[in-house]
């Protein structure tokens, strides 16, 4: 695996976070999906203002993934207490968001990825870790599921006017 350094993302790096954030949701998502709602999504939940509100919020978390050259390879998107996407359980982390670059996917920096946000839970005093992955993402569920997840519900997920269905994962951790 590819040596790897994690840090809190500031507003300094919004333009890193911009490119990586629609750079590795495109090239993972957007072939799978009507152009027009893609787009659409895109433009509404990926541009550099919302991004920007996302980094400043204080019950959510960017954490950027660099290379030992300073390379940015990977970055994630945690949420606790209200800030959290559904549940809203104070006693969990969400894990909003999780993408690698492509051309550094089956290096094993998911599971780096996954131990990072673990320990951070555990930091905070937290009982388990969730996300929500697309129900047709089979590779991602097989990833969760081999990394100790289990599924425990469902919730929609909007892609434009595209009403898609995410499933629930969480791994106990206390």
């Amino acid at each position: 695996m590819t040596k790897l350094h994690s840090r809190i993302a500031t507003i300094q790096d919004l333009d890193a976070l911009f490119k990586i954030s629609v750079e590795t949701f495109t090239s993972s998502f957007a072939h799978l999906n009507d152009p027009e709602d893609f787009k659409a999504y895109i433009e509404k939940h990926k541009s550099k203002e919302t991004l920007e509100i996302e980094l400043s919020g204080k019950e959510s978390t960017f954490i950027l993934f660099t290379t030992e050259e300073g390379q940015l390879c990977a970055y994630c998107k945690l949420n606790v207490g209200e800030g959290q996407s559904d549940i809203q359980d104070p006693t969990s982390l969400e894990i909003e968001r999780i993408y690698v670059y492509d051309n550094f996917q089956g290096q094993g920096i998911g599971v780096h990825m996954l131990s990072v946000c673990e320990e951070i839970a555990k930091s905070k005093g937290l009982t388990y870790i969730w996300l929500g992955v697309w129900e047709k993402n089979l590779g991602a569920i097989r990833f969760y599921e081999r990394e100790g997840f289990v599924a425990f519900s469902t919730h929609p997920f909007l892609i434009g006017s595209d009403v898609q269905t995410d499933i629930l994962m969480k791994k106990i951790i206390a």
